[in-house]
């Protein structure tokens, strides 16, 4: 889902970008045009921009002769042909994020591509259990004759997941460029671990 979130993203660059160069290609929504251009989206073009509205134009970018890379992009989503991932260290400096990003992204852009619409470090984070500090708010818990404390003083795995934020940082790029991705991260990857 992230990796066609990741794909999504590249064909809605691209059209914004031919938005913005005044050379839009076919059936773009109007709330997109005007998002793309910077300007306040109609509330009518908004709801309009349902996803029928939006897999209809992406059928018809899959078939701009005059771009091929939104061509590709947009074919690619809608035949779910995905970028592919690769798990980046969860510990350990975030520049080794940034580095593996940065050799992927020069692995593109020789090979031809658009590392700015192709390569993304997709750093997803979830709080496993959110609980306030102070207030009223969140779970409380009466045991026995006691006063009403927070679930997540009560529960000692609460506690240790209390507000704790796990990451699963990963790194997305083109499924064209896997084994020749792989080569140049192994490196890096496996001075991390």
């Amino acid at each position: 889902t992230r990796a066609a979130e990741c794909l999504l993203r590249s064909v809605v660059g691209r059209v914004v970008e031919r938005v913005r160069d005044g050379a839009p290609p076919e059936a773009v929504p109007a709330a997109l045009v005007r998002a793309a251009r910077g300007e306040p989206v109609r509330l009518g073009e908004y709801l309009a921009l349902d996803d029928g509205e939006l897999l209809a134009a992406i059928h018809r970018w899959s078939e701009a002769e005059d771009d091929p890379f939104l061509a590709r992009a947009a074919g690619g989503l809608l035949r779910r042909r995905l970028p592919k991932t690769v798990p980046l260290p969860e510990q350990g400096p975030q520049s080794i994020w940034e580095e593996a990003r940065r050799r992927v992204a020069d692995l593109v852009d020789e090979a031809g591509g658009r590392a700015d619409l192709e390569v993304w470090l997709d750093v997803p984070g979830v709080v496993a259990y959110s609980e306030p500090e102070e207030g009223p708010g969140g779970l409380w818990v009466r045991l026995r004759h006691g006063p009403p404390r927070r679930l997540g003083e009560l529960s000692f795995l609460l506690r240790h997941l209390r507000n704790a934020r796990a990451v699963r940082p990963r790194l997305v790029f083109p499924a064209r460029l896997r084994e020749r991705a792989e080569a140049v991260l192994h490196p890096i990857l496996a001075s991390a671990g």
